[in-house]
């Protein structure tokens, strides 16, 4: 991902790098081999769900499709439902970090846009609505 950053003419190539405690060291190592300077802030944490409502959570183990957009989620759904629950849905990401927890968590349906974000996500979770006959073949 570093690489597709351009250097600008005249530019420090320093690269302020908002990111959460949890955020692996993938991009910022990217951005480094590049060339860049990173200059790494932790903004946020992100935390899991550890309780929810028994209708709502009854409702989501309800669901053919979990979509996942980042790690923390994959782990804390999994923590709340249990592996054998979460491996019984098809897990939709994101992007390829979010499907490397599925993968790491145990989760074997597991579906990833080429390249992240919401139009090629929802691709995706399309996608799969077909290859479980949810959806008819001509929706988009």
């Amino acid at each position: 991902m570093g690489s597709e950053l351009p250097h600008l003419e005249g530019g420090t190539d320093t690269v302020l790098y908002p990111a959460s405690v949890k955020a692996s060291t993938d991009l910022q190592d990217s951005l480094t081999a590049a060339g860049f300077r990173v200059k790494r802030i932790n903004t946020y944490n992100t935390v899991g769900v550890t309780n929810v409502e028994e209708q709502l959570l009854q409702q989501a183990k309800e669901a053919d499709i979990i979509t996942f957009g980042s790690p923390s989620a994959v782990k804390a759904w999994v923590a709340l439902v249990g592996l054998e629950v979460a491996q019984q849905k098809m897990s939709v990401c994101i992007g390829s970090t979010s499907a490397r927890a599925c993968n790491t968590a145990g989760l074997k349906r597991v579906l990833y846009p080429d390249s992240p974000g919401i139009d090629t996500w929802v691709e995706c979770v399309l996608q799969g609505l077909r290859e479980m006959n949810k959806l008819p073949a001509t929706v988009s």
